[in-house]
């Protein structure tokens, strides 16, 4: 989610065109929302693409929706907590993802420390 005063964007590339070089590289079904604070009649998100969604103005929802979102999310990772079983299938279905795009890179054996033991080096 990206919050803007729907001025311009900065940078090399246009955040639709980001988001579309990030599903080809990593995760083919990413979403993005844009939130713009003004409207003034440009789009950061691409209209033709239903994984993104501008959003135009802000008021004393969007917190609470957030909020929401936030509790959600708790539960999810409360879940995991009592069911490991959970969380390593989706382990997998995001390793399934990744294995779909040539590009992905995957980095496995890292020490708990985050040292490479010295057979990896």
């Amino acid at each position: 989610m990206t919050y803007t005063d729907s001025e311009t964007w900065a940078g090399n590339v246009h955040p639709a065109q980001a988001l579309r070089q990030y599903r080809d590289e990593f995760v083919g079904n990413a979403k993005a929302v844009v939130v713009g604070m003004t409207s003034n009649g440009f789009t950061l998100a691409d209209p033709n693409d239903r994984g993104m969604q501008d959003v135009v103005g802000f008021d004393t929802s969007v917190p609470a929706a957030e909020l929401t979102t936030l509790k959600e999310r708790s539960q999810a990772a409360q879940a995991y907590t009592s069911h490991p079983a959970l969380l390593r299938l989706e382990e997998l279905a995001t390793l399934r993802q990744l294995a779909s795009s040539g590009n992905a890179r995957l980095y496995i054996d890292f020490q708990k420390n985050g040292q490479i033991s010295p057979e990896q080096s």
